[in-house]
């Protein structure tokens, strides 16, 4: 199917339409092949860039939305990519490493993050470097893409002159030196692909015989490990070929840093080696390790074969929890043109804003391309893949690389809990923009938990569930529930952390702190929020049940807090007295301003007693704000029915009027012409007609007759009064009414009479025997004295 080159409706107009592009692509050489395609893949999965601060729009159905976050953006990772040029490397290991380099850089999803790209051998003689800067490091703005899309397609197969063996200790110092000038705060990796046989054998640097230049290289190795390790540099490396050094590999991965700082907790950011059979399997695994390595998640769309000419969709899925993604298409030749289009099927910009997303796109120039989204909408993206005359043929294929951003916010019931007491511990998750998750395949795979710490406490640690059991108030809405005791020696301040861990996420550990209550309180309480859907300028209701246990009055303090960016609300009253020793219940309302944004409301209803200083409750406030109603929304009901009423009106005139129409028809109705008791002539109206005209033809004459004539001057007759009156016009004059059988004078000793059929007999009365009446004549004509 052939993309249209309009611009979609509500798209600012771009350079990037499909005919540029494709225009674009006509100008350049054929692809490097499957070499340059390796190195493109890894460039590609650098893609994901800061979320704009639009959120996606047409969200589906179970999604909140909170203030956007600017920590909802990726964070920035520094890598550098070791690609192995030995001489062991055959053709098509280098291919695959090539595509491999660019896969990586192409598809990183922070535009913060750098990258660079870097060739080793040995050095076996003078003139010959164990190294090749092929790539420096370079930010993944699009215009950085761009030249490290182009860059690795200077990665060669390494001659003997060019010292073709395989040095291991100086590629990764290289690395760490590359590293090292990158920024602080950024996680830093090494991504070393190679058919993982060190090899110095032929080094001096290492000793004077091969034996000792072996050891010695693999004592230096264990050094650089060590100094990785130090610098909280993690070491991923993927082997290709089947002459892979698995072990030596393995061990590489577990000698550097296993620290998992950007994904904590999360078993599949932990660094191990990956080894790649041949060129179908580089892309789906390198995917699943560059994810794992940046906290993401990496999915293998599929692929086909590009007609000549011609084209192909492929089809990948972004879930509602994807803060930031990646589009990559491995299309082999830079001639093959992408577009893109999103859920809603609607064409996105290779740049720019459009939709609510951003978009940036790279590598339209070489095998490997990819479209980094911030704020994708969730769902199923097309990928049209388009082959020019004389091009195609080529084995396209497809993937998508997604990280999520899960912030939380935890609440504990009651906040101020004595020594022994459970108290109720509820973590609500949000992600990027503020999307709130509520349905279960939205939550699936994402775990919580709760960790109580204090002074002279072992930390205690309970799951929270989101499965609609008690404590937990409903199934997958998004609000995870679980029960624990404060220690019975517990005393003064607690620490209580929630901790969101997932994959494909960077989780969250968000604390609370509470205060443990001398005894048991004289005053408790619980609140509850009864709406849970406002519209700008409306307000919640909810209730306070108190129960005054001591001997005086005590006044609470009833305030909010946590509410997003931008959220006008309010409470009243503000403050609430509770007599002496009583329970009562009390009203309370929550006040949204019009300005408050929509969308799900964070933040809770904090009941304070200011009589002791204590925290009574603090509910969450678990308000969305929605839309005020339109006005079909709100009349559509009175247009219904009044619609349906008018319908039901014109439906009983159009049957009333099919009514009166049968009525006035003249079926079975027989006129007949006299001459004293002598029957001259009979006319028949046809079933239909609702009116006839005649005139006698020949009344003075011997034979007189009716004969019908559509024109005056002439005799009509017709049914009035619903058809139950016969009528007669003449000519001249007035209309008569006629009575049935009786006769009326036509003039010149001539009479008209009029007979109708007769009606139908009534239906049997059940039950009742059938009664066969005795037969009677059929009369005659009627006489003139009828």
């Amino acid at each position: 199917m052939q993309s249209s080159d309009a611009a979609p409706r509500g798209m600012a107009p771009t350079d990037t339409s499909s005919a540029r592009r494709r225009d674009r692509g006509r100008r350049h050489v054929r692809g490097r092949g499957p070499a340059a395609l390796a190195a493109s893949l890894l460039l590609s999965l650098s893609a994901f860039a800061t979320p704009a601060a639009a959120t996606a729009t047409g969200a589906s159905a179970g999604l909140g939305t909170l203030a956007a976050d600017a920590s909802t953006a990726p964070q920035p990772i520094d890598f550098v990519v070791l690609v192995d040029e030995s001489g062991s490397i055959t053709p098509s290991e280098m291919n695959d490493e090539r595509a491999a380099a660019s896969l990586l850089t192409q598809s990183e999803i922070a535009q913060d993050s750098k990258a660079a790209v870097i060739g080793f051998g040995s050095s076996n003689q003078t003139g010959q470097s164990p190294v090749d800067m092929v790539c420096p490091l370079t930010p993944l703005d699009s215009s950085g893409r761009q030249l490290l899309s182009g860059c690795v397609g200077q990665l060669h197969k390494r001659t003997t002159s060019q010292g073709p063996d395989t040095d291991f200790p100086n590629a990764i110092q290289q690395a760490l030196d590359t590293l090292g000038s990158a920024q602080d705060s950024a996680t830093k990796l090494i991504f070393m692909l190679t058919d993982g046989q060190l090899d110095v054998r032929n080094s001096p640097q290492y000793g004077s015989d091969p034996e000792h230049r072996q050891a010695n290289a693999e004592s230096a190795l264990a050094e650089k490990l060590q100094s990785a390790a130090q610098a909280k540099v993690e070491i991923w490396p993927l082997g290709f070929g089947p002459d892979v050094d698995g072990a030596q590999l393995s061990r590489i991965a577990a000698g550097a840093y296993t620290g998992q700082g950007l994904c904590s907790g999360n078993a599949t950011a932990r660094p191990v080696m990956h080894v790649v059979g041949g060129s179908s399997d580089v892309f789906n695994t390198l995917l699943q390790a560059f994810a794992g390595a940046r906290c993401g998640n990496g999915v293998f769309g599929g692929g086909g074969k590009l007609p000549n000419p011609g084209s192909l969709d492929l089809n990948v899925t972004i879930p509602p929890v994807a803060s930031t993604g990646s589009l990559v298409v491995i299309k082999r030749d830079p001639h093959v043109v992408v577009s893109y289009y999103d859920p809603q099927n609607r064409e996105v910009p290779q740049q720019g804003t459009a939709f609510g997303s951003t978009f940036q796109d790279s590598g339209q120039n070489s095998a490997v391309e990819a479209l980094r989204i911030s704020d994708p909408l969730p769902g199923t993206w097309r990928i049209h893949v388009t082959a020019p005359a004389g091009y195609g043929g080529e084995q396209v294929m497809s993937a998508v690389i997604w990280q999520g951003i899960l912030h939380s916010f935890i609440t504990v019931s009651p906040p101020a809990p004595y020594a022994g007491q459970a108290v109720v511990v509820r973590v609500h998750l949000q992600t990027r923009a503020g999307v709130v998750l509520y349905s279960a395949d939205q939550l699936a795979g994402i775990g919580v938990s709760a960790t109580l710490a204090g002074t002279g406490l072992s930390a205690q640690t309970i799951r929270l569930a989101d499965d609609g059991n008690p404590p937990d108030k409903s199934a997958h809405d998004g609000e995870f529930t679980g029960r624990l005791t404060i220690p019975a020696n517990a005393s003064g301040s607690l620490t209580l952390t929630g901790n969101v861990t997932g994959q494909g996420v960077v989780g969250d550990q968000r604390p609370t702190f509470l205060t443990v209550a001398k005894g048991a309180a004289l005053l408790t309480g619980t609140a509850t929020i009864d709406e849970h859907q406002v519209t700008p300028g409306g307000t919640a209701s909810g209730t306070f049940e108190a129960h005054n246990m001591d001997g005086k009055a005590h006044v609470l303090r009833l305030t909010l807090s946590g509410l997003s960016s931008g959220a006008q609300a309010s409470v009243s009253p503000a403050t609430i007295t509770v007599p002496a020793a009583s329970q009562q219940t009390y009203s309370f309302r929550i006040a949204f301003g019009s300005g408050t944004p929509q969308g799900f409301q964070p933040g809770e209803l904090d009941v304070t007693d200011t009589t002791t200083g204590l925290p009574v409750d603090a509910p969450p406030i678990d308000v969305t704000i929605v839309p005020p109603p339109t006005w079909w929304s709100t009349w559509g009901w009175a247009v219904e029915t009044a619609a349906v009423i008018v319908l039901a009106a014109i439906a009983a005139a159009a049957l009333l009027a099919r009514s009166r129409r049968e009525q006035a028809k003249l079926g079975g109705i027989r006129l007949v012409l006299y001459r004293g008791d002598e029957v001259l002539n009979e006319l028949r109206p046809m079933p239909s007609e609702r009116e006839v005209g005649f005139v006698v033809a020949g009344a003075g004459g011997a034979n007189p007759t009716l004969r019908r004539q559509a024109h005056a001057p002439r005799w009509v007759l017709r049914r009035t009064k619903r058809g139950a009156v016969l009528q007669l016009r003449p000519p001249t004059g007035k209309p008569t009414e006629l009575q049935t059988r009786r006769r009326t004078p036509l003039g010149d000793g001539l009479e008209l009479a009029v007979t109708e059929p007769a009606p139908p007999p009534a239906p049997p009365v059940p039950g009742r025997r059938k009664h066969t009446p005795t037969p009677t004549p059929t009369p005659s004509l009627p006489s003139k004295d009828f």
